[in-house]
């Protein structure tokens, strides 16, 4: 009998948004919002989760992607000081709700739990991991509750830069550079941004010490070799890389408007207070002249705009995890039945965009766990399974990517597509400088440190995505033209020998990433 595995993947991601200054946080409090919202109500919850899965000695194991750029932002003291903020001005906002719908109980519970949920994230932020989240993870992955792999230093579209092979090998080296000054240890999986693969990429992922990679299943399926035991087991590319296949139904079972999340009985994620009361009434949490964004107090479920009952919600996220469970078990048990390999495996991919987006997310995570104790698989890891893999087949995987119908052509529509030129020109240029100051130090090498990360912060897939989706693409659109723009002040000054040091000392501090960045890494390859 093939051992059956459930692997549950967490993509922990995030966009480079951050504002030193009050107006910037004011002006965009949204997008402030998104990473302080997700410690709330992702990050947080997570870590709680694994403290009642290990007290009720229920087994739980899962692997999570932090891309570079979230664990910077979750790492930056400015940041975190800026969330406590967030959170005193939330609690100030929660007193004036529960004041305000005293008179409706069932609005008030809502409210008075909400509140509770705020106060002690703040005490378990502050007071419990004293700031240090990624510490907390790390903990759990040196228990082997956590596999993590690593990625690049911002999550590009790696397909994009196949002529620029220099590229590539930067975003890939920055990102391992940032695991290991994060965690410490070197990972042993690689995470494609968006799973976008085209043939040659796994040469470059092994040379830096990765074993296996993630792919969309469609690069097995697709395969002009036929793939023996289709998605369920791992193969082996001629790099030697093991590649994993995603699991296709994941995109299905986590799609907001016909999977899990959907139910009706589910809290409504957009209706909200801070789009629906008067100005006056969310501050101080959003203050007069400031665009209104979300404040996490929603009070009525999807079915119909009824009130929101957390009982029945909690009852619907068990039946739900029961039904996850079930279905995988089934799954997995036909897969072993066809297949003929050492195990069976099936990889489910939930993003960060998800769990934010789902309200009841993280209680389906632990109410699956718990359920999944009792079930007919193991909950695992990529990395046991690969080193247990046995008789792989060696495969050609289809170029292919997670993002769009499988091409990641939504960074090409004629919204988004005039980034690419900008990108392209700002590549070949990066090239060219790091072979003619080899040996620059002191203010030059400085400048060309600073071009490389607000280069790499342009190629983030984020930008293209928000002007394409056209959420917050004014913000997206001027990020990433401030990013180019920088890039070519750094070019403009090298060449002129011309430098504002005063300049480069504001942006430096405007973006703090990779403080240990070596721009050499874009050098030709001998």
């Amino acid at each position: 009998m093939n051992k059956k595995n459930l692997v549950l993947l967490i993509e922990a991601k995030t966009p480079y948004i951050r504002h030193i200054d009050e107006e910037g946080m004011k002006k965009n409090g949204a997008l402030v919002s998104m990473l302080f919202d997700s410690i709330s109500n992702t990050y947080l919850p997570l870590l709680s989760m694994c403290e009642r899965l290990e007290k009720d000695a229920v087994p739980y194991k899962f692997m999570m992607v932090i891309t570079p750029v979230l664990c910077t932002l979750l790492e930056d003291e400015k940041v975190q000081e800026q969330y406590v903020n967030w959170l005193d001005n939330k609690i100030e906002l929660a007193k004036k709700e529960i004041e305000r719908v005293k008179g409706d109980k069932a609005l008030l519970e809502i409210a008075e739990k909400q509140a509770e949920k705020i106060i002690q994230a703040r005490d378990d932020f502050e007071n419990k991991y004293q700031r240090k989240l990624l510490s907390q993870f790390a903990q759990l992955q040196r228990t082997g509750h956590i596999e993590f792999l690593g990625t690049c230093a911002t999550d590009a579209y790696l397909p994009h830069y196949v002529n620029t092979p220099e590229i590539i090998s930067a975003q890939i080296e920055t990102g391992l550079h940032s695991f290991k000054e994060f965690f410490a240890e070197l990972p042993d999986g690689f995470w494609l941004p968006e799973n976008a693969y085209v043939p040659g990429l796994e040469k470059v992922i092994r040379s830096y010490g990765y074993n296996y990679t993630v792919l969309d299943p469609r690069a097995f399926l697709f395969s002009k070799d036929f793939v023996d035991n289709g998605t369920f087991y791992p193969v082996k590319t001629q790099s030697p890389v093991i590649a994993f296949a995603k699991d296709q139904s994941s995109a299905i079972e986590f799609n907001m408007e016909k999977g899990y999340p959907s139910s009706p009985v589910y809290r409504n994620e957009n209706r909200d207070i801070g789009f629906e009361l008067d100005q006056n009434s969310l501050t101080p949490f959003i203050s007069e002249n400031q665009s209104r964004f979300a404040t996490g107090f929603k009070y009525y479920a999807k079915e119909n705009d009824s009130v929101y009952n957390m009982e029945k919600a909690l009852e619907q996220v068990k039946a739900d995890a029961k039904s996850f469970v079930e279905k995988h078990a089934e799954t997995l048990k036909k897969a072993e039945a066809c297949a003929d390999c050492s195990f069976v495996s099936q990889i489910i991919h939930i993003s960060s965009g998800t769990l934010g987006k789902w309200h009841e997310s993280i209680d389906f995570i632990e109410n699956v766990f718990r359920f999944g104790k009792d079930a007919d698989f193991d909950f695992a890891c990529c990395g046991e399974l690969s080193k247990n893999a046995t008789d792989l087949q060696e495969i050609s995987p289809y170029q292919s990517s997670s993002l769009g119908t499988g091409y990641g052509e939504v960074l090409l529509t004629g919204k988004n597509a005039w980034m690419m030129r900008y990108l392209q020109k700002a590549c070949e240029r990066i090239i060219d400088l790091a072979d003619r100051f080899p040996t620059d130090t002191g203010l030059k090498a400085r400048l060309l440190n600073l071009g490389v990360k607000e280069l790499m912060l342009a190629q983030s897939t984020a930008w293209g995505r928000m002007i394409d989706d056209g959420i917050y693409a004014e913000y997206a659109r001027k990020v990433f033209s401030d990013c180019i723009s920088s890039f070519t002040t750094v070019f403009d000054s090298l060449g002129s020998n011309v430098v504002s040091t005063e300049w480069l000392t504001e942006v430096e501090a405007a973006h703090p990433i990779f403080p240990w960045m070596n721009y050499r890494i874009f050098s030709k390859k001998k």
